[in-house]
């Protein structure tokens, strides 16, 4: 599936809800046109945007049983996402952190200087 490739291979929190709002959009047309206020970039915004996803396909899966692997297939795409923005944030926070650090880094004991002291 390529959205999920393309997912999985974003390098921001923008990126990647671009792209969630891009494939509903192309299962739901509407979502776009419901929610003006609702913006691309917000993770909150998206998730709504999601549940109103979710819930038109199960309407429509009541009436029709073939729409029940759309809505499997839109919750591994969400899955997708939201496992990429988890991994940005955590790889985000682990570089703000050593930033934070640079000098620090430094004073730590390293092999050779253990060996020495010992």
């Amino acid at each position: 599936m390529m959205i999920d490739d393309a997912i999985r291979n974003a390098q921001s929190d923008g990126q990647v809800c671009a792209l969630l709002v891009a494939y509903m959009e192309s299962l739901d047309p509407d979502i776009g046109n419901r929610e003006q206020n609702l913006e691309d970039r917000d993770i909150n915004s998206v998730r709504a945007r999601f549940r109103q996803l979710i819930h038109s396909l199960d309407k429509i899966s009541t009436r029709d049983s073939d729409q029940r692997p759309l809505i499997n297939q839109a919750l591994h795409v969400y899955g997708e996402a939201l496992s990429r923005l988890n991994a940005l944030t955590t790889a985000q926070q682990q570089e703000k952190e050593m930033e934070s650090m640079p000098y620090a880094a430094v004073m730590l004991p390293t092999r050779e200087s253990a060996r020495l002291a010992a």
